[in-house]
């Protein structure tokens, strides 16, 4: 879906209008600039994708921090430009859905250099930290989070549930639902709000095969609950939360449950093959 937005480079670039002038005067409303531009930071990287943290300066004249999402043609075969497009029909839906996400502010693509690229500027989750960090899992990533402990896990795992409820009572999954993809902000009034990111995969299957993929997201989130060394309380509180915005009743619980936990361990198992093969 291509937004009703500014398009620059001769159609390849599509700028939200309250961002036009900003990116155009610092010369970022084009694919190469977009591209080629210098980053602050690479936060993730995998073989089709990777995504850094650009800083411009603001209207107001302070620094702005936004997230450069940089696509290339997967395993598939899906050039860069469709999930850049993909992503960011996602993203605009979850927003009208009043699920919390981070707001697209640029997407385009085309041919550059040979590759079928693609590219998504969203605003930063201002105070979001990744949920697995609050909740203590270590990845060499995260020295600079001090895990959070007592009621505010629970809170944090309350608000993941509800999320991924939501989403899946619209009829959304995410298929990476694991909870590095759930970032929390801590506010200042103790309320505590969960956004989700990297939707480029999320999609509304087919009615017909919705259990399955929902059976996939639980068993994802489960899996990284195991990563976490989720208590049994706290693991209770998480899926509680998320039954009670599904409407699952009573009787059938237990049965997801315990569906998602051997959904996770046969991730673990799938990720020590691919850890063993690539030794």
């Amino acid at each position: 879906m291509k937004p009703d937005w500014y398009a620059s480079d001769g159609g390849k670039v599509f700028i939200e209008p309250e961002w036009k002038r900003l990116f155009m005067e610092q010369g970022l409303d084009s694919l190469h600039a977009l591209s080629t531009c210098r980053v602050d930071r690479c936060m993730r990287k995998v073989s089709s994708r990777c995504t850094v943290q650009l800083v411009v300066t603001g209207y107001s004249g302070r620094e702005v921090v936004l997230y450069l999402k940089k696509y290339y043609k997967d395993h598939k075969g899906m050039s860069g430009y469709e999930q850049a497009f993909k992503e960011f029909d996602a993203l605009s839906r979850f927003l009208e859905k009043g699920l919390p996400a981070p707001r697209p502010l640029v997407v385009g693509g085309g041919e550059y250099n040979g590759n079928e690229l693609g590219v998504l500027v969203t605003e930063e989750i201002p105070g979001g930290i990744q949920a697995d960090h609050l909740l203590g899992r270590v990845d060499g990533k995260n020295e600079e989070v001090v895990p959070v402990s007592g009621n505010k896990r629970l809170d944090i795992l309350q608000g993941i549930g509800r999320l991924a409820g939501k989403m899946h009572m619209e009829k959304w999954v995410h298929r990476d639902m694991y909870l590095c993809h759930f970032f929390p902000v801590l506010r200042s009034d103790g309320r505590i709000i969960v956004y989700i990111i990297d939707l480029q995969r999320a999609f509304m299957p087919p009615t017909y095969t919705f259990h399955r993929w929902r059976l996939k997201d639980l068993g994802a989130l489960y899996y990284s609950s195991m990563e976490c060394d989720l208590n049994k309380q706290e693991l209770e509180v998480l899926f509680s939360s998320y039954f009670s915005v599904t409407g699952i009743v009573a009787w059938q619980q237990p049965l997801w449950k315990e569906s998602a936990r051997l959904k996770a361990l046969w991730i673990e198992h799938h990720d020590k093959r691919i850890r063993m093969r690539n030794t």
